[in-house]
């Protein structure tokens, strides 16, 4: 046999193996990227200006609403990240992290309230996922 020729059984086995493995990488990288389907789906809305009860003179409030547009029911997570130079924390609870006290429900809104103090307070930003 020549340099540089194809030849014998080891060759076949290791090109298949090789082709095998390359079609395994992508499936499970597929797989891992897809969405679940038919679990829950949190979309949040925009922060809008609302009224601040209790939030104090200094205190800047922002509405968010969150809506589970998956199909099944799960426990809400969100957390907050302030604008330089300020501070946000969920109305209910003082904390910079909402989780809901029992799976929200598909199609169901959660209107949620952010507290914002700083010198000039801006609407947060607002991650939400379903709890792990």
């Amino acid at each position: 046999m020549q340099s540089g020729e194809r030849g014998g059984l080891g060759y076949y086995v290791a090109a298949g193996v090789l082709i095998l493995a390359l079609g395994s990488f992508f499936l499970l990288s597929a797989l891992l990227v897809k969405t679940p389907a038919g679990g829950a789906a949190f979309s949040t809305g925009s922060a809008s200006p609302a009224d601040c009860v209790g939030g104090g003179k200094q205190a800047t409030c922002y509405r968010v609403t969150v809506t589970n547009n998956g199909t099944k029911a799960a426990v809400l997570t969100c957390g907050l990240q302030p604008a330089s130079g300020t501070d946000a924390t969920f109305f209910s609870g003082g904390l910079s992290t909402y989780v809901s006290t029992k799976p929200i429900e598909p199609q169901f809104p959660v209107p949620l309230l952010i507290v914002v103090t700083g010198k000039k307070p801006h609407a947060p930003a607002v991650a939400c996922a379903s709890a792990p």
